[in-house]
């Protein structure tokens, strides 16, 4: 196996876990949200609020993502040598 295929299948590991890891929200938040009986939203709440709020709490990693990573980015270059975040 040469060294280029060992960078890639490290690469998709990574990313697999990343990923992994995002999707273990969508498991924990839709009963925790959509089900009464958890506590986060009375029986009284419509089913389209609580939809709303699963997706607003879905929708923040990435968004936050998004505009995060360039200035983690912009963090890491201005550090110089040794890096901020190393």
């Amino acid at each position: 196996m040469t060294s280029h295929t060992k960078s890639l299948i490290s690469a998709l590991v990574v990313a697999f876990l990343d990923n992994f890891g995002y999707s273990i929200v969508f498991i924990l938040f839709a009963p925790l949200i959509l089900n009464p009986e958890y506590g986060f939203f009375s029986g009284a709440v419509s089913v389209g609020v609580k939809n709303l709020w699963l997706g607003v709490l879905v929708g923040i990693f990435p968004f936050f993502l998004f505009f995060g990573a360039p200035f983690w980015g912009m963090s890491e270059i201005a550090g110089g040598e040794n890096g901020r975040l190393s």
